[in-house]
């Protein structure tokens, strides 16, 4: 069986005294009511009929129907919070060292497209994005030697600026904008530096339940890029939500279990070397699942420190264990060639030891 949602925006009834009778929601927000699915005005079923020559047909309805819905278009941004006439002269060539040094380690945004819109003049790209990939790029680009200051302080501050201007809604662009601005917080420290990363992070999290980023919702229609870039959006979010969470020793925003999104994949815009880029993410998607999960079972398990434990939960635990134990141990017989390694004890450097990152 087939549901078709319609996309079509509704408009808002209002009563006597000017108040909305209902908020119009978004198909693929997390926390929607079920039963809004099954409204007759916005949605429909496609079922199976047989032809008029008598000829049987098959049925095609399972026990999971599949879901078939239009990717929601971004509500628009106000005409000062694009690019046309305001971009700085040196944001091509950060632009260009973005994509060199810092897209392969958080690869969210598509690469052709965006590259369209910095030339476009109807559908130029978020501002606010383009200041924090300017931010972060800033430590890579030429001109940095010469700075007195932190490099990219500047498009920091403006792209912090424009913050309370891009929460009208939630946008994709936007999530991409303040996880650079979580990035750039890594190399320029200040008071406060645990906590406002964490604090932005739920922002993040709360505009991805919004638009639906971390749920498959079904088979999705619009354009590649945009499907994408919703897909690999998400993870990096996830990744750097348990990496941060790990760290700091808080709970994650986001649960593996909660979390079935598609992972990326490259689309015919993109040729080998950005291909390399997110065939290489997925690895570090899968991993992050399993560390999500065992993060989650050693929070439960610190909680439970120092209480009595029945029989159950030391036989649940043991279980938990051993099932993340064999997803490690599938993870490592699965990894490609050219980043397989082969643990041992005899070395004196761990090979994922932490390390500053040259390029």
């Amino acid at each position: 069986m087939l549901q078709f949602f319609d996309a079509v925006p509704h408009t808002l009834s209002i009563n006597e005294i000017g108040q909305g009778l209902y908020v119009d929601d978004r198909h693929c927000r997390t926390d929607r009511i079920p039963s809004m699915y099954e409204t007759p005005s916005s949605v429909f079923s496609e079922k199976s009929s047989s032809g008029t020559d008598g000829s049987s047909s098959e049925s095609t309805v399972s026990d999971t129907p599949l879901t078939i819905y239009h990717l929601e278009p971004e509500l628009q941004l106000p005409s000062k919070l694009i690019g046309p006439n305001i971009i700085a002269d040196n944001m091509p060539d950060l632009i260009e060292t973005y994509f060199k040094h810092v897209h392969k380690y958080v690869p969210m945004i598509h690469k052709p497209q965006f590259l369209k819109q910095m030339a476009s003049t109807t559908n130029p790209p978020s501002l606010i994005l383009l200041n924090a990939m300017c931010a972060v790029a800033a430590k890579w680009h030429k001109e940095a030697d010469g700075l007195t200051g932190p490099a990219g302080i500047t498009f920091y501050q403006r792209a912090f600026a424009l913050i309370d201007d891009h929460f009208d809604a939630p946008r994709v662009s936007t999530i991409q904008a303040i996880i650079l601005l979580i990035k750039y917080q890594e190399q320029h420290r200040r008071s406060g530096y645990f906590f406002r990363p964490y604090m932005f992070m739920g922002m993040v999290s709360r505009m991805c339940d919004d638009i639906g980023l971390s749920r498959n919702q079904g088979r999705c229609i619009g354009d590649s890029s945009d499907i994408e870039m919703r897909k690999r959006t998400f993870w990096v979010a996830y990744i750097y939500d348990l990496l941060m969470s790990i760290e700091q020793g808080r709970k994650p925003h986001f649960t593996s279990n909660e979390c079935d999104q598609e992972f990326p994949i490259a689309t015919s815009e993109e040729g080998p070397a950005l291909e390399e880029i997110i065939n290489n993410q997925n690895v570090l998607i899968q991993l992050s699942k399993v560390m999500g999960e065992i993060y989650r079972l050693a929070r439960l398990t610190a909680v439970r420190k120092g209480k009595r434990r029945s029989m159950l939960e030391v036989v649940e635990e043991q279980g938990k264990l051993f099932v993340l134990h064999t997803h490690l141990e599938n993870f490592l017989h699965e990894l490609p060639a050219n980043l397989a390694y082969a643990p041992t004890a005899d070395v004196h450097t761990y090979p994922a030891e932490k390390h500053q990152i040259g390029d």
